[in-house]
């Protein structure tokens, strides 16, 4: 049953990826018409954001952690985690409002030097999923409790605090 859980959980994660980059790559590309319900949508958004960002910095803590092992075995503390910011992350996705007007354009060189900034941020995020592992990400396997995880200052950790953000 633990097994299952957690399979379930890689799936949610994956589709949850797979709905970013259908949503980012369609959906949001077109900008919203204008309507009488902009702030309600801004609202919204803040909100979904905001308990989407309060899981994942609420459950980095230890004193969390500690709590939720309390109530579940330790061993589907990733799971559960990873449950439910899968659930959240499809609520952003497919609840996040478009607005109308476009904020910013770019074009010609200047769109593919972006292009190009924001494929390197990809890779590095694909790199640092590789070094953390990513069934320990998707909840599959759990960290052993008796081996203590070593900080990596090497490769994307190096550069950034957490290159996954």
């Amino acid at each position: 049953m633990r097994s299952l859980f957690a399979w379930t959980g890689a799936l949610l994660f994956m589709l949850s990826l797979l709905s970013f980059g259908l949503v980012y790559g369609w959906r949001l590309r077109v900008a919203a018409p204008a309507s009488a319900s902009v702030w309600r949508d801004v609202a919204g958004n803040i909100l979904l954001f905001t308990i989407f960002a309060l899981h994942h910095s609420v459950m980095a803590r230890t004193g969390a952690k500690a709590w939720l092992t309390r109530r579940v075995p330790p061993d589907l503390e990733r799971s559960l985690y990873v449950w439910i910011a899968s659930v959240l992350f499809l609520a952003v996705c497919w609840l996040w409002q478009p607005l109308p007007g476009v904020t910013w354009e770019a074009s010609g060189p200047l769109f593919w030097l972006l292009f190009a900034i924001q494929m390197i941020g990809v890779a590095l995020t694909l790199r640092a999923a590789g070094i953390v592992g990513v069934w320990e990400l998707a909840g599959v396997r759990q960290p052993r409790r008796d081996q203590p995880v070593e900080f990596k200052v090497t490769g994307p950790f190096g550069l950034v605090r957490h290159p996954i953000y």
